[in-house]
C-alpha cells in the first residue's frame, strides 16, 4: 500500500459554563422558597500565601505535612468558622482534612440575612429555573478575615457540552489507543502506581467503559476504576455523560496501569475541594474539560486559584481544555469561532496560572500500511475555517 497522508483536526472537548448575566422572572421568593436547603461552602485562606507561590514557581513539591505546617488554613480558623454558621443556623458537614473549606448547609432566607445578599428566581444556563443569588454576598466581620469567597450562590450557572469536534480526512482510519501512542511514542508507558483524576458533571455507565476497553484490547479493568460524588445530591444521570465517558476512557487507555478517579459534581466549586481534601499522594494528573470565561470567574466567584495552587504545591498536574472562546464574538452557548476583530475571551480554568491549557491542535501524519503510522508527525495550532498545516 503506498503510504497516504492522513489529516486530523482535534478540538478538545469542553464543558461550558455561561458568562451571560442572570435572566431573572421573579425577585419575590415565595415561603416554601424562602425554607429551601441550599449547600454553599465558604473557601477560608491559606497561610503565607505568597511564599508558597514562590516555592511553587521555582519547582518545589511539598508533602501534605509541609502544606499542614505552614500553608493551609489552621484548624482553629476552620472551627471558628464552623462555629459561626452553626450559632446562624447552618448545619456544617465534617471538617475538610486541608482546613481550606467549611461545607454547609442552611436556608435560601437564612443565607439571604446572613450575608446580606438577595435570592431571586432565575433561569438557569440549562433553560431550567433556580433560586440564586443576585449579589455578592457580604461577610460578617467575625470571619470576613478568614474567608476568601463563597461558593454556592448561584446554582443557575449550569455545565453544558460546547462542542465536540475530530476531523479526518483521508478516510478509513481507526484512530485506537495504540494508534495514538504511537504517533506521540508513548508505547510501554503504563502509568502503574499513579492515579489520573477525571471530572466531570454525570455519572458514567461501567458497561461503556469495559465495551471500550474490551474492544480497544487493553487490559484495563473496572477494578481500576472509583467515582467520587462530592456532593449527594447532585444529579445522577448517565444518558448526557458521552464527555466524561470519552474522558475515562482515553486517559485509561493512554496509561493502562494507572488507576483512573473520577469525580462527579453537577457543582464545579465542588470537586476543587474534594480532590485538595484527598491529600492522596498518588494523584499525578488531573483532567478537566469544563470551562468558563474569566469574566463569569471573576463576577460569579467560581473556583479558587488558591485551590490550583494546593493542588500544584503537592504535586499534582491539572490539565484543561483550551477551551473555544479565545477571539469569539459571543461567549457561553454562542458560536465559537475564529474573530480577527473579537474581543479576547480566555477560558477559566485553562487561564489560571497553576493549570496547564491543552486542545486546539492539527496533526499530520503518514500512514505506512493500514492503521500504522510512520513517525514523526507534524502538529501545530488550528484556526478556523481551515487548519494551517499543509499536507503534501
Amino acid at each position: 500500500m503506498s503510504p497516504r497522508r492522513i489529516f486530523c483536526c482535534w478540538l478538545i472537548l469542553a464543558l461550558c459554563l455561561s458568562a451571560n448575566a442572570a435572566t431573572v422572572t421573579r425577585t419575590v421568593l415565595t415561603a416554601k422558597e424562602l425554607g429551601d436547603v441550599q449547600r454553599i461552602h465558604f473557601s477560608l485562606k491559606m497561610r503565607n500565601y505568597s511564599e508558597l507561590q514562590s516555592r511553587i514557581a521555582q519547582g518545589d513539591v511539598l508533602s501534605v505535612q509541609q502544606m499542614q505546617a505552614r500553608y493551609f488554613p489552621l484548624p482553629e480558623t476552620w472551627i471558628a468558622v464552623a462555629q459561626w454558621a452553626v450559632a446562624n443556623g447552618y448545619s456544617v458537614e465534617k471538617e475538610d482534612p486541608a482546613c481550606m473549606t467549611v461545607s454547609a448547609t442552611a436556608t435560601v432566607g437564612r443565607i439571604q440575612t446572613t450575608l446580606r445578599t438577595h435570592f431571586a428566581r432565575v433561569v438557569g444556563t440549562d433553560g431550567a429555573e433556580y433560586t440564586a443569588a443576585l449579589d455578592t454576598p457580604v461577610l460578617p466581620p467575625e470571619i470576613s478575615a478568614s474567608v476568601s469567597s463563597v461558593f454556592g450562590l448561584r446554582p443557575d450557572l449550569r455545565p453544558h457540552s460546547a462542542s465536540n469536534t475530530i476531523t479526518v480526512n483521508g478516510g478509513g482510519v481507526n484512530m485506537l489507543p495504540q494508534t495514538i501512542a504511537q504517533l506521540y511514542d508513548t508505547q510501554g508507558w503504563t502509568g502503574a502506581g499513579q492515579t489520573i483524576v477525571v471530572t466531570g458533571w454525570h455519572a458514567v455507565n461501567p458497561t461503556d467503559l469495559t465495551a471500550f476497553w474490551t474492544n480497544c484490547g487493553l487490559p484495563t479493568t473496572l477494578a481500576q476504576f472509583r467515582e467520587l460524588d462530592p456532593d449527594p445530591a447532585s444529579l445522577k444521570d448517565n444518558t448526557g455523560a458521552f464527555e466524561e465517558t470519552c474522558d475515562i476512557e482515553w486517559a485509561s487507555a493512554m496509561a493502562p496501569g494507572a488507576r483512573i478517579l473520577y469525580i462527579s459534581s453537577m457543582n464545579s466549586y465542588e470537586i476543587l475541594p474534594a480532590i485538595v481534601s484527598l491529600q492522596d499522594p498518588n494523584i499525578c494528573q488531573i483532567t478537566s474539560s469544563f470551562i468558563l470565561s474569566d469574566e463569569a470567574y471573576s463576577n460569579n466567584g467560581f473556583g479558587n486559584s488558591q485551590y490550583f495552587a494546593a493542588i500544584a504545591a503537592l504535586g499534582a498536574t491539572w490539565f484543561n481544555a483550551s477551551g473555544d472562546y479565545g477571539s469569539a464574538t459571543q461567549v457561553g452557548g454562542g458560536t465559537a469561532y475564529y474573530n480577527p476583530a473579537g474581543v479576547s475571551a480566555p477560558s477559566y480554568p485553562a487561564s489560571d496560572p497553576y493549570v496547564t491549557g491543552v486542545g486546539g491542535t492539527a496533526v499530520a501524519m503518514t500512514e505506512s500500511s493500514p492503521n500504522a503510522f510512520t513517525l514523526p508527525i507534524t502538529e501545530g495550532g488550528w484556526c478556523l475555517p481551515d487548519p494551517p498545516l499543509a499536507v503534501a
